[in-house]
């Protein structure tokens, strides 16, 4: 379990894992050089079999890594400081992996939280740009990050494949499943939900443009492997470019860095992928950059925090 800053939800997180139907686990929690009060959090949990380890600030994934280091058990499980797992997860996950030995990784259902609110929206089920898919699993992660980040696996997965990457900024779970694939370990599901998984404003996963260059980066290594999936990677990739330029073509705009508008939006304009109406927005921004940008700031008047499932598929899309 990762941890960074995050006093306010780690009660819930805490009072998920005293809840478990199944409780022959351990914690390992990476306090990742938190400055609130989540370090005192820890220290006063006595009710768990939990250990602690402190660093500052190395990422998360050096903070899973770490947590990787400390582990011994054959069963591997993520979860982060800011989500939950429902009463039945180790019963049902830890169980599917007991008695399927074909499945190295279990990909859960969970409850999508907005911010304090735990929506009846599910990660897969409900709508959410994703699906799980049984057939041709690493084509489909070429094209969306399916699995979901609450999910439990074998140690064998990181003894084969190394540990996730521990580069800041990286989408280090993403790049963990494309390599677990790859080497042909299967992901499974279960379909009734297991977890809950919170979106909060200013989380890593609503960065948008740390996000997007985080979606390259694992697309280049993807497409440059070759093998199966590597032709849906180049594609994804392509889509991703696309859509850096957009939100970084939005950026240059609202701080008034014309030069920097005008290239991004030009890019947008000749991108194969772009449809229609995006490369007419395109050439308006770049004829007409003080519109472009009058037209920006009326949408960026309602607040900035996360409100629904609506705004979480719109910073994810």
């Amino acid at each position: 379990m990762a941890v960074r800053n995050v006093e306010r939800w780690l009660p819930y997180t805490l009072d998920s894992l005293r809840t478990q139907t199944r409780k022959d686990f351990e914690v390992i929690a990476v306090d990742d050089g938190s400055t609130d009060g989540t370090s005192d959090l820890l220290r006063a949990t006595t009710d768990l079999t939990l250990r602690i380890i402190r660093t500052e600030g190395v990422g998360l994934g050096a903070a899973r890594n770490l947590a990787l280091g400390a582990a011994s058990a054959p069963l591997l499980a993520v979860l982060d400081g800011d989500d939950m797992w429902l009463p039945h997860y180790m019963e049902l996950v830890v169980g599917r992996l007991e008695v399927d030995p074909d499945v190295a990784i279990v990909s859960p259902e969970v409850l999508i939280a907005v911010e304090a609110e735990v929506t009846n929206d599910r990660y897969y089920a409900d709508g959410y740009p994703l699906q799980w898919y049984d057939d041709h699993q690493l084509e489909h992660l070429a094209e969306s990050n399916f699995i979901v980040p609450l999910s439990t696996y074998r140690r064998e997965v990181v003894e084969t494949i190394g540990t996730y990457d521990p580069t800041p900024g990286a989408i280090e779970d993403w790049d963990f499943w494309i390599r677990a694939l790859q080497a042909g370990f299967r992901a499974g599901h279960i379909p009734e939900a297991c977890g809950v998984y919170r979106f909060r404003s200013g989380s890593i996963t609503t960065d948008r443009i740390k996000l997007i260059k985080g979606r390259i980066a694992v697309l280049e290594r993807f497409a440059s492997t070759g093998g199966t999936g590597a032709e849906a990677a180049r594609t994804s990739l392509s889509f991703q470019r696309l859509q850096l330029a957009i939100v970084e073509g939005k950026e240059a705009l609202r701080l008034g860095q014309y030069p920097a508008v005008r290239s991004a939006f030009i890019e947008v304009a000749r991108h194969p992928k772009a449809r229609c109406r995006q490369r007419v927005g395109a050439l308006v921004v770049v004829a007409l950059p003080a519109l472009g940008k009058a037209v920006l700031k009326r949408r960026a008047s309602a607040p900035a925090a996360l409100r629904s499932v609506r705004d979480v598929r719109r910073v994810r899309e």
